[in-house]
């Protein structure tokens, strides 16, 4: 029966984030790892705690913790690949605020203002996908730079 209750809870908060995702709901961080959360971070969640329930009758709530930041790091790994994907999954192209667009939106730079006009329905999709080369250089372009300057020694 506890299975049962599981499988409840954790569903309907992942459909409770899948609707606040429809919807476009996040204009911040914090709304968006809440979204996040609950929309995948329950997904990953539910199959793990069902698991140790199924193999021990039990669980430890660290499995619940870890299990819910996976589902969070799947979906903002996906997120950024969309991003990079010139296509119709193109999180920019349907103005969707995932937590990449959140920092695009926020990045200051006036040969990207077109990006603030079109959430604002200001200019048209086109002036995006005729300005991608140059979003992808200064937006995608500097996070590989980021990353390759980390030092992890």
């Amino acid at each position: 029966m506890r299975k049962i209750g599981y499988n409840e809870e954790y569903a309907l908060q992942s459909v409770n984030g899948q609707y606040k995702d429809l919807l476009n709901m996040c204009r911040n961080e914090a709304d968006y790892i809440q979204m996040t959360i609950e929309k995948s971070g329950s997904l990953v969640a539910l199959a793990c705690v069902v698991g140790s329930v199924l193999a021990t009758k039990d669980y430890p709530v660290e499995i619940e913790t870890y299990s819910t930041y996976i589902g969070l790091i799947g979906q903002m790994t996906n997120d950024l690949a969309d991003i990079k994907t010139w296509n119709e999954k193109n999180d920019l192209l349907n103005k969707k605020y995932s937590l990449p667009i959140l920092y695009l939106l926020n990045y200051k730079d006036k040969d990207l203002n077109f990006i603030h006009e079109y959430y604002l329905d200001q200019v048209e999709k086109s002036e995006i996908v005729k300005n991608q080369e140059l979003i992808s250089a200064k937006f995608v372009g500097k996070s590989k730079r980021r990353n390759s300057e980390l030092s992890w020694s």
